[in-house]
């Protein structure tokens, strides 16, 4: 594609208008939607277990659940705080 004015052919991430010296690249920022440890089932969140692979589709859960969020740490951060515990223990304790 070009661009009408000045002819330019666009690539992917050029903005489309002029800036005043040109076409110029476009900074864009992705926010990560992922969740710590990957997705799974989440059983503080009742009896049925449901399966998040995402941190919006968490938010969206709660919010059908009418759960209020009192801990920020889930299983996953505490397996992980325990495995770097026993890791520094074992590296502390001398044959």
């Amino acid at each position: 594609m070009r661009c009408e004015t000045c002819g330019h052919v666009f690539q992917i991430g050029d903005w489309p208008w002029h800036d005043g010296s040109g076409h110029s690249r476009s900074n864009v920022s992705v926010i990560d939607d992922s969740i710590d440890g990957g997705p799974r089932r989440f059983e503080t969140m009742g009896d049925d277990a449901p399966y998040i692979d995402s941190k919006s589709a968490w938010k969206r859960e709660v919010k059908a659940r009418n759960i209020e969020n009192v801990d920020k740490h889930d299983a996953h951060y505490y397996q992980t705080w325990r495995k770097r515990a026993e890791e520094e223990r074992r590296d502390t304790v001398r044959p």
